[in-house]
Formats: C-alpha cells, structure tokens, sequence
C-alpha cells in the first residue's frame, strides 16, 4: 500500500502553520488526485536530492573536462530547482500541503541512489543513473496526472522528463571511451 497525502484539520487552522499533511496508507480505490499527490511528493523528494547532488558535484569534480562539466551541473541544478518549484506548487494547488521540512520530504522518496566516490567518472555515473529514475518517476506521475485531466500537470512532467533524458545522455556521451 502507498502513502497518501491528506490535508489535516481542514474545518480550521491546527496550529501556527495551518493544515499540516498527513500521511495515510491508500488502498486501491483512493481517487485520483490524492495518488497524483502522492506520487508528486515523492518526485519532489527525488527532485531536492538530485538538484543537492547536483550542486555538489558541480562543487568537487576535477579533471580535464572540468570547465564544460562545471557549467553543465551548473545549470542541472539550477533547472531541477525549478522544476522542483513547478512540482511542489502543483502539489499545492491540488489542495495538498508539503511536508514542513525537507528531512520528512526527502523521506518519501527511497530509491535515489547516493554517491560516496570521489571520482568524477563515478561521479557522473551515480548522477546519470538518478537523472534516469527521475525521469521514469516523472513518467509514472504523468500516467496518472493523464487519468486525472491534469493537462498542466503532464505539461509539466513532460519538460522534467526531457530536461533528465536529455541530461542522462549527455552526461553518457562525456563519459563514452573514445
């Protein structure tokens, strides 16, 4: 069963920050916007651990290639924050709050694949590997947004899972033997 977001307190405020987000486990009959939501959070999970490991590497990688590399992840992260925005608000405009902090954010998510080598090829690698489950995550979100008659919503997807294809492949193309 998958997590479902669902607005608290909804006859009033429940505290300083208003309606907080819950989540509930969904069986399969839950309506559709609450499974968009649901799926939009963890892609914004995703999203906030891809654009930091972005920015970190565009902050440690060494080599020849560095300049090109160094503008390139540059403007990934740069781009991911936006579309991190641009899916968030989303999330938001269904009627579904965020959670309040970016730790129980990052919680929804459990398939980004984290980084530990000092490489720049294994650097890269790990980056090209998540920038293709974003886009695959950003696929199945946009299926059900499809479902949904969110029109704005698989507008938005679509852009994201260009942007990550297109970043996935050029990052392979730097990495190809020659």
């Amino acid at each position: 069963m998958a997590l479902m977001p669902q607005l608290g307190g909804h006859q009033g405020h429940d505290g300083p920050l208003g309606d907080a987000v819950v989540l509930v486990e969904a069986s399969h009959d839950v309506d559709r916007p609450a499974s968009l939501a649901s799926q939009l959070l963890k892609l914004a999970g995703f999203l906030l651990e891809l654009r930091d490991q972005a920015h970190l590497a565009h902050l440690n990688i060494e080599g020849p290639l560095f300049l090109p590399v160094h503008a390139f992840l540059g403007e990934q992260y740069e781009a991911i924050a936006g579309q991190f925005d641009v899916i968030c608000e989303h999330v938001r405009a269904m009627g579904f709050r965020m959670p309040p902090s970016s730790p129980q954010l990052r919680g929804l998510c459990d398939c980004f694949c984290h980084c530990s080598a000092t490489s720049a090829r294994e650097i890269l690698s790990s980056y090209g590997a998540n920038l293709d489950c974003a886009a695959e995550m950003a696929t199945a979100a946009e299926e059900l947004a499809a479902k949904a008659r969110q029109i704005d919503i698989q507008n938005s997807l679509a852009e994201l899972v260009a942007h990550c294809r297109k970043g996935s492949w050029m990052l392979a193309a730097t990495l190809a033997p020659q």
